[in-house]
């Protein structure tokens, strides 16, 4: 564990495991940010390992779920569901797919369910498939996932210009239905900080929030 952060706009967890290090060389860090009651943001940054090492993020949800021209993944409105949205780094560098597999599903998902029942093998997934590139500092995956109750949110990322790849200066903004977060990543000498911003359109700031 590299970093914990729990205040009132926001929870913010980093941490690093080697378990691949030994059979493929990979150190994988995982940052995750929740904005309470809003949406979450996963960045997965995947160093070292030998150039074309294959990587595969996958995410599993009984929702239904449909890829959109846009390369957003996102469900139906009218019904409760989510969005999906990679960074425009991540699409660049990794290849989206659907497709339905092994996992599990809570016992809601239809009526008469029963627990021994949550564990399928024909539960969709969401997969984007990519390999390390070493002269790019790693693979990042940058994913905003935004649950909704009814209406579909309007949601788009964007990215800090000439940001590295790595997490030594990361940022995005997460643009949902006219409001704009701009959330700041820093990674150094083994600290990971995280800062949140909402902003107006006029440029006033609503609140901000971070782990310094």
């Amino acid at each position: 564990l590299e970093a914990w952060h729990s205040g009132s706009r926001m929870t913010f967890v980093s941490a690093s495991t080697r378990t691949y290090e030994e059979s493929d060389g990979v150190i994988h860090q995982r940052c995750l940010v929740a904005v309470r009651g809003e949406y979450y943001v996963i960045v997965d940054w995947l160093r070292g390992g030998v150039p074309g090492t294959p990587l595969a993020w996958l995410l599993h949800t009984p929702l239904d779920i449909t890829p959109l021209p846009d390369g957003t993944v996102a469900s139906p409105d009218g019904a409760p569901g989510m969005v999906v949205v990679t960074a425009p780094s991540t699409r660049a560098h990794a290849t989206l797919g659907m497709d339905r597999g092994f996992g599990s599903v809570p016992v809601s998902y239809h009526d008469g369910y029963s627990s021994s029942q949550a564990w399928r093998d024909d539960v969709p997934y969401i997969r984007l498939d990519s390999c390390i590139d070493e002269n790019l500092g790693g693979q990042v995956f940058g994913v905003v996932i935004v649950p909704f109750a009814h209406d579909r949110p309007n949601v788009y990322i964007h990215e800090e210009a000439g940001a590295a790849v790595g997490l030594g200066s990361n940022a995005l903004s997460v643009e949902k239905n006219g409001q704009a977060d701009t959330i700041h990543l820093t990674t150094s000498e083994g600290r990971t900080d995280c800062t949140v911003r909402r902003g107006l359109p006029n440029g006033d700031i609503v609140w901000s929030e971070g782990t310094k």
